[in-house]
């Protein structure tokens, strides 16, 4: 649980964690409700339920939507860690941030080195290779 949420703390995501999210990892946590809404959590971090994506593919757009957003802003270099330590619940999280991984594999660039994702043209481009 301290390893999450030192993770999310480094990479500046620190909204994502709540009292409800130590649990994740081993699975037995229980979902906030609220948290991938437009309002948000009221409780915040003080929440007894996770704030951290449980997304799967056939669930609610906006669930969907929040992880692959929470999945664009984690910064390359938690990419991997990331993978190890939040996915767990989550395919839609982990199959983003998985596709960050490929995007950089194909584009020859390191975590280190990656200042920003390629385009969509220029990923095409690079698959088409």
């Amino acid at each position: 649980a301290e390893a999450v949420r030192a993770l999310l703390v480094d990479a500046g995501l620190q909204r994502c964690w709540s009292q409800g999210s130590h649990p994740h990892a081993q699975g037995s946590c229980r979902p906030c409700h609220y948290w991938h809404t437009a309002s948000g959590c009221r409780s915040g971090a003080d929440c007894s339920f996770c704030h951290l994506p449980h997304a799967r593919r056939t669930d609610a757009k906006s669930k969907r939507d929040a992880s692959r957003k929470l999945a664009a802003e984690i910064p390359d270099e938690y990419v991997d860690k990331s993978l190890e330590l939040l996915t767990s619940r989550s395919p839609v999280l982990e199959a983003a941030l998985q596709q960050r991984l490929m995007d950089r594999r194909l584009s020859g660039q390191s975590p280190a080195t990656m200042g920003h994702r390629p385009s969509p043209s220029a990923r095409t481009h690079i698959l088409s290779l």
